[in-house]
């Protein structure tokens, strides 16, 4: 019975635990594992703000009907919506940008900002196809949608998992009562 009691104990205390959290994707990542671009593909995405896209159309069209001009005035709006914590995956990537795929023909580049320099822990951000009087737009599916200002701030993410293992043995003693000791 003693001999059971010790090894539910050891059983108990050996183990390994297992942790896994959503941590931000960073240039330290990717120089600490050294990751290349298969690495990248095989590597599960996620995005970590809402991400909004949106494109408007007025249309203005005319006629003359009766003998009066009828102006038609209509807008148009696309809207496009990758909330936080959608997954994604790679499509390319290279030491300053990743690029990735939310679904089919949405695809997104993230940036570096600080590619030239070795800045530590830098994010990869969401970049713009080009930024006008302060608009940023992006292009999706072959049409140019704006960029909402919040989105600015969207970044990767990945899971990192954290194993820790350990490997105790203890033995507890029960201790002697004077008459069982034997020399």
């Amino acid at each position: 019975m003693k001999y059971l009691f010790l090894v539910m104990v050891s059983i108990m205390i050996m183990g390994c635990s297992q942790k896994v959290e959503h941590t931000s994707f960073s240039s330290d990542i990717v120089n600490k594992y050294a990751l290349d671009d298969f690495d990248m593909k095989n590597i599960q995405f996620f995005v970590s703000n809402d991400i909004i896209l949106y494109k408007e159309k007025a249309v203005d069209a005319s006629s003359v009907i009766d003998g009066k001009l009828v102006v038609n005035q209509s807008q148009h709006s696309n809207v496009i919506k990758i909330e936080a914590g959608t997954p994604c995956v790679v499509v390319c990537s290279s030491s300053h940008q990743i690029k990735v795929s939310f679904d089919n023909g949405i695809e997104l580049t993230f940036l570096n900002p600080h590619k030239k320099c070795c800045k530590k822990n830098t994010k990869y951000y969401l970049a713009a196809n080009k930024v006008k009087n302060g608009v940023a737009t992006v292009d999706i599916l072959g049409e140019t949608y704006i960029v909402q200002q919040k989105s600015a701030f969207a970044y990767l993410t990945i899971e990192k998992e954290y194993f820790e293992e350990s490997d105790k043995n203890s033995l507890i003693a029960e201790g002697r009562v004077v008459g069982e000791f034997n020399n």
